[in-house]
């Protein structure tokens, strides 16, 4: 947050920190820590357990051998974390090697603005189960390291001295502490913190803290970067004032944000005081992924035809947080979903900002607006970005300009020679008309359905690149769609029961993990570049 990007000083001298307190102008215990199950598995046990749980929710991003580029890393940015490089961003302690507690909240509450979700659904062993995989994976890239440097200078390893090097480089110190005098967040206090704010942080942040003030950053990798906009109440390790003060007085490794010895104690707080200011906790709750229950209202009217306003009057709108997996300064979405049933058949309602109409996608420079449903059926779900192959995921896709390309698919996708009363008199009387020659629509493939009665697709996914269309046979999935007022309205309906090629089914009572993905054209949007949410649960009334 200083000017002196290139800055190597991070430390905080320790005379001058003394005890935590959880409030402002009040002493008090640190933070406490989640409390520990009674009884612990063992250490091999624990690994075993949080290499699983890696495998299922970790290893798409961050990579098998914890390097940062699993398959999903090119989709995503910020850039997943190289936990070998031992450059976490969000640490607390003196050494800015990260603490238990540092790992099990960023597994815990994930990184807003970035593609890192929370896991709150964890329970609290499997929690430290993956902090203690996320340490062994850290252990192995320090001694991978060590183990290079000693070959060469043609050095032998002391299996007994590598151990306790790895343990030096790896161990977490004692945790930075708040001064027991931390200001209150008062004018004066805030004031003073402008001061020191647009000495040492407008350079890069701006002077209105929108992250607008340094148009090129890069992380030490290389990767582009660029400063957090404080408006919009979107930090990577929250909002707390214990949070904060740690961002600023020993920095964030591996980025352009140093640290701040030269600030004393006092006067960091009174930058954390005006830090906060610049956002309100509103728009903080706009942006923090929160699991929420849908359900999905009995009604007694029909959905087998077109759903009218009335029916959705008394379906509650549960707000659902999206994300973007490749960050940009979005406009908020404001996404609502509703959800009803008449005992046949399931509507779910999407309704969300949007401030233009993207709905052609003919030309390269084009991209379409666009919305998708992921549904799961299980105890354990798989990662989120399209499953996995054991774990398949049905998928619900819109299209604003599905109709509208309809119109134009046979020129566009494919070449139909054949259809041409030229190559009809020529083949008359003959059979198939050319053995050798299979057309895009006589493939099946529903891009091209002729009579443009494709309102939405029904796919199935088992991990990435593996997004299929289901049969024609399946293409269950129904929608109607209008812009209002600046904001699209989609409406997606599905039969309650289908054929065992056709998705899931769904009954009464029954719960289903559900996610949600929506494209904005405008922002040029595609594929891996959307903004998505966490698991929601979605349950039908009886």
């Amino acid at each position: 947050m200083i000017a002196r990007c290139g800055s190597a000083l991070w430390w905080v001298p320790a005379a001058t920190l003394v005890m935590l307190i959880s409030g402002c102008g009040r002493k008090a215990a640190p933070p406490p820590t989640q409390p520990k199950a009674a009884k612990q598995p063992s250490q091999t046990d624990q690994l075993a357990m949080g290499k699983a749980l890696y495998a299922n929710y970790c290893l798409a991003c961050h990579g098998e051998a914890g390097d940062g580029k699993g398959t999903a890393a090119v989709y995503l940015y910020p850039k997943p974390r190289d936990f070998r490089g031992v450059k976490f961003r969000l640490v607390t302690t003196e050494n800015r090697i990260p603490s238990d507690e540092d790992l099990r909240r960023a597994i815990s509450r994930g990184m807003p603005g970035s593609a890192m979700f929370p896991f709150e659904h964890l329970g609290e062993t499997q929690v430290d189960a993956l902090v203690a995989y996320v340490r062994h994976l850290t252990r192995q890239g320090i001694e991978e390291r060590l183990r290079k440097a000693a070959a060469l200078v043609g050095e032998d390893i002391d299996p007994a001295q590598l151990a306790r090097d790895v343990d030096r480089l790896a161990k977490p110190s004692k945790p930075i502490a708040l001064p027991g005098d931390f200001p209150e967040p008062n004018p004066e206090s805030i004031a003073r913190g402008k001061k020191i704010y647009m000495e040492q942080c407008a350079t890069c942040h701006g002077e209105t803290g929108k992250g607008d003030g340094v148009e090129e950053q890069f992380d030490e990798d290389g990767t582009p970067t660029r400063p957090r906009d404080f408006t919009r109440g979107i930090f990577k390790g929250g909002s707390e004032p214990y949070q904060l003060y740690a961002r600023i007085a020993i920095g964030m490794p591996g980025t352009p944000m140093p640290g701040s010895p030269h600030l004393q104690p006092a006067q960091i707080g009174d930058l954390v005081n005006f830090t906060r200011s610049l956002s309100d906790p509103a728009a903080q709750a706009k942006v923090e992924h929160k699991r929420r229950r849908i359900v999905a209202k009995r009604i007694n009217a029909s959905l087998t035809e077109s759903v009218s306003d009335a029916v959705w009057a008394d379906a509650e709108p549960v707000s659902i947080v999206v994300s973007p997996l490749w960050w940009r300064n979005y406009p908020e979405p404001d996404l609502k979903v509703q959800a009803v049933h008449d005992g046949k058949i399931l509507a779910l309602r999407m309704s969300w900002n949007d401030a233009t109409v993207n709905d052609s996608a003919f030309r390269p420079e084009d991209f379409e607006d666009m919305a998708a449903v992921e549904l799961f059926q299980g105890e354990q779900e798989p990662f989120l970005g399209m499953g996995t192959a054991e774990h398949a995921i049905d998928l619900w896709l819109w299209r604003a300009g599905w109709k509208r390309q309809m119109a134009k698919i046979p020129s566009l996708l494919d070449d139909y020679p054949f259809d041409t009363p030229v190559y009809a008199r020529l083949t008359k009387g003959k059979g198939k008309a050319t053995p050798d020659f299979l057309t895009a629509r006589a493939a099946g493939n529903p891009n091209t359905n002729a009579d443009r009665s494709l309102t939405a697709s029904s796919l199935v996914a088992k991990g990435f690149g593996s997004t299929t269309f289901r049969p024609k046979a399946s293409q269950l999935v129904q929608a109607s769609a209008e812009h209002r007022n600046g904001r699209w309205i989609v409406i997606l309906r599905r039969p309650l029961t289908v054929p065992e090629d056709g998705g899931l089914s769904f009954a009464a009572g029954q719960r289903t993990s559900i996610a949600f993905a929506i494209w904005d054209g405008a922002f040029r949007d595609r594929n891996g570049q959307k903004l998505v949410s966490i698991w929601h649960d979605l349950e039908l009334e009886q």
